[in-house]
């Protein structure tokens, strides 16, 4: 391209918003550059241009209009180098800043033989720039002279040596005027005596002007004076920087613009600042006012349905078995009367029941109740949770959010703060992905962790006789499952046993009858002492081998000592407490820590929109709000329903598909994913039957589907579609569970 046509293309380029165009320029006019000989200059109705060849070696200088460039050596940078000047008419910066500027603003960057704009910071010699004052600013004009007759309250405007009745003035009464100064400043000016022929004169202040050279900091957006020094010498203007566009690192970038924004923090939390900033305390105060709301309004919910809860827990068949074993013992703890004895008829009934689930939630599978259940974001509101109240998952999920939202926010002046030249390069972005992850990880894992954690010791809390029962149960198991086994054992050995005998009626009787508890407890004793395990073995090897010692006598003791252990006592307390949304210390430590980090954060966005352009905040606010929209309404709507499409297909399908895929995808999906009743178990690593499985089905899947009024398929979690448990037979150890109840019962009666 001729040097004619690259001119062209300049004056091309002047129509368009000069904050857009400063690269596209200094691509035009380094090729100008190189065709004129190492120097080119180009003047348009939007700016003025100049373009240089430097020595890095020696000192070099520029000039464009009234401004002068001295550069200092510059060979750290390398060789080959190119000044660029580009002297504005307008301010680019005008729809970011309203900060007004005194002088036509100057863009000034240092390229390299390519043309590419180089970052140049830190310098130790700084860059000098001077110009010269526009006399005619008012600010450097002379103050106006005013002289008064307070006798005939008259004011004049003397202009030289010529006074002139004055007609900007306003008159504030008898011999009192508001007048007219420099910049915009109106002055009071009273006469205090009215005498015949008194009079005033009044000379209006001189504007303080101190010169200040500014650059524009891209990681807060508005002009600063970073790293710059300026003297006023006969009308002149110097200044002397260390920097071009940018002088600090990024994190240093980050660090300081944290740095005013919390500088600014009185400023926004005034009345001025409440009026200034309305949008943005309407935002984020909303945001905190709506969380209330929803806490409110969830912790009512939360109370009506537990009602629903305890209600379904005494009708649901399994649970029921717990009242032959604790019939005086409140399930509920806020209500004494929860818990429903029953007569001994229905006594007979639960001990002659299979203690399945046989009372199935037939009500039909709907879509919009799966993605109501297990949508992220609004779960909270429509699914029951024994364990965790509605507060927790609302706030959890706030917290979690919004301090995503916060970490964005503070680091937005490590994306803009350095370098706005270059942008972002590679390890730029890398550096950032992996420190915002080092943040938002361990905030995650805390609270979900916490969750967890702390439905635990809430549902214990509220329910103590039904974990007491769980915890029962999962003991009961592993003696049952050891005694079994040795029972198979014996059959392949003594060919005279009956194969369907599970339990030696007469020796539980006997046992159960002898109050043999303390025989018990003292052989497991000393069998503990006599072969404690070496303490390098882990708890589980050594409760296997202790189990392996056992008789089949002590393994029917044990199971008969757990059944015939009292209950511990549960306190019962006045209904009001249930209104509050936890019980438990943890939990209250939760609710005060989550809730003030999220004020944390939300006063922090609050301080960060209001030190920036409001285009910055909106754009950050309106981006997060699109991707949690289309999150709500779009992504997890369909990664629901599709996951439970692929799982329904593998279901219906799964034993269709080859081999080969049966065995990669089919069998390894149903033995990776727990029985329905595993799914919202909290305690799943202590299941090891059936017995436990169904207990904690109907806790954590049954009962609270019901609660929510909802199907269990839809309470559940969709991977539950693959295994199917409508014809599971009832395990063995059901049986032994069902045959000891039965032996108790029967003792019961004896001695009645």
């Amino acid at each position: 391209m001729s040097l004619d046509n690259l001119k062209d293309l300049l004056s091309d380029l002047s129509y368009y918003n000069p904050s857009q165009i400063q690269g596209s320029l200094n691509n035009v006019g380094f090729a100008a550059m190189q065709q004129s000989g190492g120097e080119f200059s180009a003047s348009t109705a939007a700016f003025d241009m100049k373009m240089k060849a430097i020595d890095t070696s020696a000192e070099a200088s520029m000039q464009v209009g009234s401004t002068n460039l001295s550069l200092p050596p510059l060979g750290s940078l390398g060789t080959g180098l190119a000044a660029s000047m580009i002297q504005w008419t307008s301010n680019p910066y005008s729809s970011l800043s309203s900060e007004p500027i005194d002088s036509p603003p100057l863009s000034l960057n240092i390229l390299d033989s390519t043309g590419s704009t180089i970052s140049v910071k830190n310098l130790t010699t700084p860059i000098s720039f001077n110009w010269a004052l526009n006399k005619s600013d008012p600010k450097f004009q002379t103050p106006p002279f005013y002289f008064a007759r307070c006798d005939t309250s008259q004011l004049f405007h003397k202009s030289g040596d010529a006074l002139s009745l004055s007609t900007t003035a306003i008159k504030t009464g008898e011999a009192s005027w508001l007048v007219p100064c420099l910049l915009g400043l109106w002055k009071q000016l009273n006469c205090t005596d009215t005498g015949p022929y008194s009079i005033k004169t009044y000379q209006c202040p001189t504007p303080i002007f101190t010169p200040s050279c500014l650059y524009w900091s891209t990681s807060q957006s508005k002009w600063s004076t970073d790293g710059c020094i300026t003297t006023l010498v006969n009308g002149t203007i110097s200044c002397a920087c260390t920097h071009l566009t940018d002088f600090t690192t990024r994190i240093d970038a980050m660090a300081e613009a944290n740095k005013e924004l919390f500088a600014n923090a009185a400023n926004v939390y005034s009345l001025s600042g409440l009026l200034q900033y309305a949008q943005w305390f309407g935002i984020f105060g909303g945001i905190a006012a709506l969380t209330i709301l929803l806490g409110l309004l969830s912790m009512r919910i939360d109370t009506l349905t537990t009602k629903k809860y305890v209600k379904s827990l005494c009708q649901d068949t399994t649970i029921r078995a717990v009242f032959d074993n604790a019939p005086n013992t409140a399930i509920y703890t806020f209500d004494a009367k929860s818990t429903k004895a029953g007569t001994k008829l229905e006594k007979k009934r639960v001990l002659n029941s299979s203690l399945d689930n046989s009372q199935v939630n037939t009500k039909p599978l709907s879509l919009c109740q799966r993605v109501m259940q297990q949508h992220s974001r609004v779960q909270f509101l429509f699914r029951y949770d024994p364990r965790l109240a509605r507060v927790f998952r609302l706030l959890a999920l706030f917290t979690i959010q919004y301090h995503s939202l916060f970490i964005t926010a503070l680091f937005y002046g490590f994306t803009y703060g350095a370098s706005g030249k270059e942008g972002m390069l590679w390890y730029d972005v890398l550096a950032l992905s992996v420190i915002t992850s080092l943040l938002n990880f361990p905030v995650v894992s805390i609270i979900l962790s916490s969750l967890g954690k702390i439905g635990l010791a809430e549902f214990k809390y509220k329910f103590p006789l039904l974990h007491e029962e769980y915890m029962r149960r999962s003991r009961f198991e592993k003696y049952a499952l050891k005694y079994l086994e040795n029972k198979e054992a014996s059959k392949g050995t003594d060919e005279t046993s009956v194969d369907k005998s599970t339990l030696d009626k007469a020796e539980a009787l006997a046992v159960m009858d002898s109050g043999g508890d303390e025989e018990s407890l003292l052989d497991l004793a000393l069998m503990y002492l006599c072969c404690k395990p070496p303490k390098d073995e882990d708890d589980e090897n050594s409760e296997s081998k202790l189990l392996s010692r056992m008789s089949q006598k002590e393994l029917l003791v044990k199971m008969i000592t757990i059944f015939k252990a009292k209950y511990p006592p549960c306190e019962v307390y006045d209904s009001f407490w249930s209104y509050l949304p936890c019980h438990t210390v943890e939990a209250w430590l939760f609710l005060i820590c989550s809730g003030g980090w999220l004020a944390w954060c939300l006063n922090y966005l609050l301080l960060f929109a209001a030190s920036h352009p409001t285009s910055v905040g909106q754009e950050i606010i309106i981006s997060y709000a699109t991707s949690e929209l289309t999150t709500v309404f779009i992504t997890q709507p369909l990664i629901i329903l599709v996951t439970y499409g692929i799982f329904k297909l593998i279901q219906r399908y799964g034993q269709s598909l080859p081999k080969f895929i049966q065995r990669f995808v089919l069998i390894r999906i149903k033995k990776g994913v727990p029985p329905l009743f595993h799914f919202s178990n909290p305690w799943s690593h202590l299941e090891a039957s059936s017995l436990t499985s169904r207990f904690a089905y109907s806790l954590f899947v049954k009962c609270p589907a019901a609660a929510s009024n909802t199907n269990e398929l839809a309470y559940a979690p969709t991977k539950a579609i693959v295994h199917n448990d409508d014809h599971e037979e009832v395990c063995p150890v059901e049986e032994l569970y069902k045959e000891i109840m039965g032996v108790k019962a029967e003792l019961e009666l004896r001695s009645v």
